[in-house]
């Protein structure tokens, strides 16, 4: 889903590196040379026409998708439809690291019961 919003909220975002590529701002322009904001231009361009801003860009990207997934294998793991090997598998994580989000969402759900 692409987030949408002014050019004074994208060029805040991208300058001050708040925005990703996922989000609001990156995609805003089309190409560094349609924005007036020097400061904003050179950070598009920076981001869009260099191998290190490309490479930031697909980093950013990476982690954003990681944490859908984890998202997604919380989600999984609550509803206890699949095992933690389905989960790790369809959502191409590491059993490892499904088993311990199994583990985190069991300590809390066990912490919030000791509540009341």
């Amino acid at each position: 889903m692409l987030l949408r919003c002014t050019p004074a909220i994208a060029a805040v975002r991208i300058i001050t590196g708040l925005a990703n590529a996922y989000g609001c701002g990156f995609y805003y322009y089309s190409k560094a040379d349609d924005i007036l904001n020097p400061i904003l231009r050179e950070r598009v361009r920076t981001l869009k026409e260099t191998e290190r801003g490309r490479e930031e860009v697909c980093k950013i990207m990476e982690n954003r998708i990681t944490e859908e997934k984890i998202e997604l294998a919380k989600n999984a793991i609550k509803s206890g439809e699949l095992t933690l090997e389905q989960i790790a598998k369809v959502l191409d994580l590491s059993l490892p690291i499904v088993e311990e989000l199994a583990r985190t969402q069991a300590v809390g759900a066990e912490r919030f019961s000791l509540c009341y």
